[in-house]
C-alpha cells in the first residue's frame, strides 16, 4: 500500500472499507479482507481472523505471528511436537539449520521464514503452468443404476468439457496432444477411469463398457 498511498490514502483500514463498499455496491457480496506487510500475512489474516470478525477486516503485522497463527498440517505438527516445538514462537527461536536438517532445505527454510511472517514472493511474478487441466464434475442426488441414464450423464460431461476446450481456444489442429479421462466415483469410493486421445467427442457406447463392465451386477439397468 505505501506505493499507492498518493492515490488512495495512507490508512489501510479506510482504504479497505472503501474497497468493501465498492464490492458490495457492485455485486452485493460482503467481502472479507486481510491486510499484511506481505502476501503470506495478508492471506493468513484473511483465513484466520477476518472471516470471523464483525467488520470482516483483519490487519496483521510481524508482531502478531507468534500470537495468532498456527498454520501447520497435522503430520508436520506431530514432528514439531516431537522436537519440543508447540507454537510458531518456538519455531522462530529454533536455529534454521536444525529445521533444514529435519525437513529439508525448502520446507525447513519456509517454516523458519513463515514463523516470522516472512514471504518474499511477489504478485508481479508470473507462474507458468506446465499443463492445463479442464474438468467438469457432477454429484448425483441419488444412486443411479440405469445404463442409459449413466450414458447420458457421461455424454453431457464430455460435451461440456469439449465446449470448455473450444471456449479457451486451446484446440488448433486435429491431432492436438489432448486426452479425455472419464472417471466414475461410486459411493464405495472405488474409481473406474479410462483415458483416450482427444480427436473429437468420443463415442459414448465405446467408452461406457470400459468404465462399467456388463458383468457388474450393480451397473445393470
Amino acid at each position: 500500500m505505501p506505493q499507492t498511498a498518493h492515490l488512495f490514502g495512507q490508512d489501510p483500514i479506510v482504504i479497505t472499507k472503501r474497497i468493501q463498499r465498492e464490492i458490495y455496491d457492485t455485486t452485493g457480496i460482503n467481502a472479507s479482507i486481510g491486510i499484511g506487510p506481505d502476501l503470506f500475512l495478508s492471506k493468513t489474516a484473511l483465513d484466520v481472523e477476518s472471516k470471523h470478525s464483525n467488520s470482516r477486516i483483519a490487519m496483521w503485522t510481524y508482531e502478531d505471528v507468534s500470537k495468532k497463527l498456527w498454520g501447520i498440517g497435522t503430520a508436520t505438527e506431530e514432528v514439531l511436537h516431537g522436537m519440543g516445538l508447540f507454537s510458531l514462537k518456538d519455531v522462530a527461536k529454533t536455529p534454521k539449520e536444525l529445521l533444514i536438517k529435519r525437513f529439508g532445505k525448502v520446507k525447513g527454510e519456509e517454516s523458519y521464514h513463515f514463523s516470522y511472517g516472512i514471504d518474499e514472493s511477489r504478485m508481479a511474478n508470473k507462474y507458468i503452468l506446465k499443463s492445463i487441466s479442464i474438468t467438469k464434475g457432477q454429484i448425483l442426488l441419488e444412486d443411479c443404476f440405469s445404463h442409459n441414464k449413466l450414458k447420458m450423464l457421461l455424454l453431457e460431461q464430455i460435451e461440456e468439457t469439449c465446449f470448455r476446450l473450444r471456449s479457451f481456444a486451446m484446440i488448433y489442429n486435429y491431432n492436438s496432444n489432448f486426452r479425455i479421462s472419464s472417471v466414475l466415483r461410486p459411493v464405495n469410493f472405488a474409481i473406474s477411469s479410462i483415458g483416450i486421445p482427444f480427436l473429437c467427442i468420443p463415442r459414448i457406447n465405446w467408452i461406457f463398457p470400459c468404465l462399467i463392465p456388463s458383468s457388474n451386477p450393480s451397473s445393470r439397468a
